[in-house]
């Protein structure tokens, strides 16, 4: 048994002259084996400086995919400036829990809530993981039915997801060519999605959790406190944690929340939301949503709540485009009342039950939801009321219109107004009505 300080030791890079003696060349293999073991050793000083530790926090035995006990050394990467130089960092989903590791002084920093112009719905009846959409059973088909119908609309539809899915679907014969692609890797800092109109976040980019505990034990291994590591092995899941939906005023309903896997540990959870939650909210700014004159529409196909506010809460079948939506948007009008879907639409009610549940179930009421469609805010959308008479009676309905030409927007000044160029067709839209109810009276438009 010999003593061996480790500060004594160093390793000699080729070639270099050591009391003269030369150092043997290394091979490929053995040179990484020195580089390896020089970060170890180096990381080891690092945490017997520290402080005095019986179980370092960032050096451990790990067993690679072979069953092969290894030594993972984690630990940061030096910054290539000077940490007294002063850093303005812009980001979007930055954590000052994570910042603070790589700078001695404090961190200043600023929140600044924005608004973007998007109607946002979330599923609540899927987690939306990788190894969902990897699963023999993943509803591939229905989705791209879905991305397909948004492409009919006239829109342009996003869909990302990871390199996996997205590879799949480039390589099915049903893909519409309209349909934008894109893995989450791939879409950092990328401007390509700009003119797209519609965004399917499909799944989300998680990590194995070993992968996300090797990066926190790199960042935070010299906290004072040491970290509280997860048990994930032999099939082990993370812990639930029940989280809130953060909604916004068009929200209906009260507070909603669901159980998502968490660590337990605070700082290791913060590392895991940036590459799990962050990573969505980044893919939705590829829409560029701040700034867009045009209201657009962002599906979220995972039920982890994210720092967005969103309008609608639905399960995953419930995305395709409801009934009455989907005949509004072919035919340009559709019936606001019961009766008016039986007379004017038998096709789709037959009796008053069920075209009350046809309008309860459907968006088709709240036309403000409705221009959330990008090619319906550049139409108008007109509101017919008018009198008419069924059974001796005379009640007041409502018929919602789509205009046929676009609506122009004319700025003055500061100000921009949209305005429709073209002449409303009453004569056609009257002449409608009147074949299904026949005269009709006391008539109103009004713009949706």
């Amino acid at each position: 048994m010999f003593a061996l300080d480790i500060y004594e030791i160093n390793l000699i890079p080729a070639g270099r002259a050591f009391d003269g003696v030369r150092s043997t060349a290394l091979t490929g293999r053995s040179r990484g084996n020195t580089q390896g073991i020089s970060a170890l050793i180096r990381q080891l000083k690092a945490e017997l400086r520290q402080r005095e530790v019986t179980h370092p926090q960032s050096i451990f035995l790990h067993a690679d995919r072979d069953g092969n006990d290894v030594v993972r050394v984690c630990s940061r990467s030096d910054l290539q400036f000077d940490t007294a130089t002063p850093v303005l960092m812009l980001d979007a989903t930055a954590d000052a829990k994570l910042i603070d590791c790589f700078f001695d002084q404090d961190i200043d920093l600023k929140r600044i809530d924005i608004k973007q112009n998007a109607i946002i719905t979330q599923v609540y009846d899927r987690t939306g993981s990788n190894t969902f959409w990897q699963e023999a059973s993943a509803p591939i088909e229905q989705l791209i039915t879905v991305l397909n119908t948004w492409a009919e609309f006239g829109e342009k539809p996003l869909c990302i997801g990871n390199k996996s899915l997205i590879e799949r679907l480039q390589d099915h014969p049903n893909i519409s060519p309209h349909v934008v692609l894109m893995n989450f890797v791939g879409l950092r800092g990328s401007n390509a999605a700009e003119e797209c109109s519609v965004v399917f976040i499909t799944g989300r980019n998680e990590p194995p959790p070993i992968e996300v505990d090797h990066k926190s034990r790199a960042l935070f291994w010299d906290d004072d406190i040491p970290l509280q590591h997860d048990e994930f092995g032999n099939n082990q899941n993370l812990p639930l944690e029940l989280r809130g939906f953060l909604t916004s005023e068009r929200f209906e309903g009260g507070s909603q929340g669901v159980e998502t896997r968490a660590f337990s540990d605070s700082r290791i959870e913060s590392v895991h939301q940036q590459m799990r939650e962050a990573e969505s909210i980044q893919a939705i700014a590829r829409l560029r949503l701040v700034h867009n004159k045009q209201r657009k529409r962002v599906f979220i196909l995972s039920n982890v709540p994210l720092e967005v506010p969103i309008d609608q809460l639905v399960k995953f079948d419930d995305l395709m485009p409801d009934r009455l939506e989907y005949e509004f948007l072919k035919a340009g009008n559709i019936p606001l009342t019961p009766l008016g879907l039986i007379k004017l639409r038998p096709d789709l009610a037959k009796n008053e039950n069920q075209a009350k549940m046809l309008l309860r179930n459907s968006i088709i009421r709240n036309a403000s939801r409705l221009k959330g469609i990008h090619s319906l805010q550049r139409k108008g959308l007109i509101i017919v009321e008018f009198k008419a008479k069924n059974n001796g009676r005379t009640r007041t309905h409502q018929n919602l219109f789509m205009m046929d030409e676009e609506v122009k927007s004319i700025v003055e000044g500061d100000n921009s107004l949209k305005i429709a160029v073209s002449k409303v067709p009453i004569a056609d839209w009257t002449a409608l009505l009147e074949n299904g109810w026949g005269a009709i009276e006391g008539t109103h438009f009004f713009y949706a």
